[in-house]
């Protein structure tokens, strides 16, 4: 990414620990199984036998795929991995939440 007057690394190290946001209408069009995290936090997570796991809280990069962060019974976390069509089944965003495919839960 390239912000506009960030010219160099010194510059960039001074705003290094400012948050940069951006409108909405300026993310880019992304495919139907696609989904932009904020969009998705709060969603409840649901195993496919209608188990209700938790609330989806946040998620964590790892490099090979990302992990949903869920916060269920007792505030326990459990880590899911968002890996489409294999663990994710359904992602209803009118109904907001997330039917997953995932058995190793606390």
């Amino acid at each position: 990414m390239k912000l506009k007057g960030v010219d160099d690394r010194n510059h960039s190290e001074e705003i290094a620990d400012c948050e940069i946001l951006i409108n909405r209408n300026d993310l880019p069009e992304i495919s139907s199984d696609s989904y932009y995290w904020a969009d998705l936090i709060g969603f409840q997570v649901i195993r496919k036998d209608s188990e209700n796991i938790g609330v989806l809280d946040s998620f964590l990069e790892t490099g090979s795929n990302d992990v949903m962060v869920v916060v269920g019974k007792n505030n326990n976390r459990n880590l899911i991995p968002f890996i489409n069509r294999d663990v994710i089944k359904t992602v209803d965003m009118k109904g907001k939440f997330i039917i997953v495919d995932w058995n190793e839960i606390e």
